[in-house]
């Protein structure tokens, strides 16, 4: 069966500097409550998704902001998705958060594939050992449980991820097996300024929809946010640095693609055949 959500993109467009700069947080939330207030007035929306770390502070231990972000879930009967940084039994996490009409859901996803240098330092215990311990950053991300666990939020399961999690494959492919209704990954891309990078990084958003036979949903906080359709075409597109919300009706199916069965096998495959092609001119 066939089963339709609504849904809602908030992008908030805040270069990196205003994130990183304290005295900023108070606007930046205050244009996220606005943007959405403004547009579940003129569309019931059933899911609204916020970018990646929408400010770079423990969010979920606000409860100022939770409380104004809980009023409009309730008042207008909406799920708000937002990403945020964490902190669980002295660890900190890379998290997407949920605000339902009754309250913060119980289930967060914490981010699994961290990114090198921006996230955590490889080898951080060494270079301490050796004495360079004073140059590295005081605590580092930690990777959320490895099972591919997506979000289950009224009645409607979504393969969740962050940021360049979704360059990923067989990050998504793994998430398909619990039958997602559609996936998304929520993404903070200022820190590309105006190079290619966040052009690049919506590419594989439309691959992994495609290979998913899923609507797949990026939402980036300067861009480029999407609403993308199994077939990979975008139905809502954002231009990058720009302030933007985009909504549009979605739809799920049980239905699985050949990608879903057979995973990577297709490329090694490949490869394969190019080797033997290639054989006689190697002779």
């Amino acid at each position: 069966t066939t089963t339709h959500h609504t849904v809602a993109i908030i992008q908030g467009n805040h270069a990196q500097s205003t994130k990183l700069d304290r005295k900023q947080w108070p606007d930046i939330i205050k244009t996220y409550l606005r943007l959405t207030e403004e547009t579940l007035q003129k569309t019931p929306t059933q899911f609204v998704i916020w970018p990646e770390t929408i400010i770079p502070a423990l969010n979920l231990n606000n409860k100022q902001l939770l409380n104004q972000i809980q009023y409009l879930s309730h008042h207008y009967k909406t799920n708000i998705i937002f990403g945020t940084p964490s902190k669980l039994n002295q660890k900190y996490f890379n998290t997407v958060a949920v605000m339902t009409p009754t309250g913060l859901h119980a289930q967060h996803y914490h981010k699994i594939r961290l990114m090198p240098f921006g996230e955590y330092w490889p080898g951080k215990s060494i270079l301490r050992q050796l004495g360079f311990g004073q140059l590295l950053p005081g605590a580092d991300y930690s990777s959320g449980p490895t099972q591919q666990n997506a979000l289950h939020i009224d009645n409607t399961i979504i393969g969740t991820g962050l940021c360049l999690e979704s360059i990923y494959p067989w990050f998504y492919q793994k998430m398909k097996t619990q039958n997602p209704q559609f996936m998304l990954t929520l993404a903070n891309n200022a820190w590309f300024g105006t190079s290619s990078g966040a052009e690049k990084h919506f590419q594989m958003s439309l691959f992994r929809a495609v290979e998913n036979k899923n609507y797949f949903i990026q939402a980036a906080n300067t861009g480029i946010s999407a609403i993308i359709s199994p077939k990979g075409i975008p139905i809502k597109q954002s231009k990058l640095n720009t302030q933007d919300t985009l909504t549009s009706t979605i739809y799920s199916s049980p239905s699985k693609s050949i990608y879903n069965t057979i995973g990577d096998i297709i490329v090694y495959i490949g490869f394969l055949v190019i080797l033997v092609m290639m054989t006689p001119i190697i002779k």
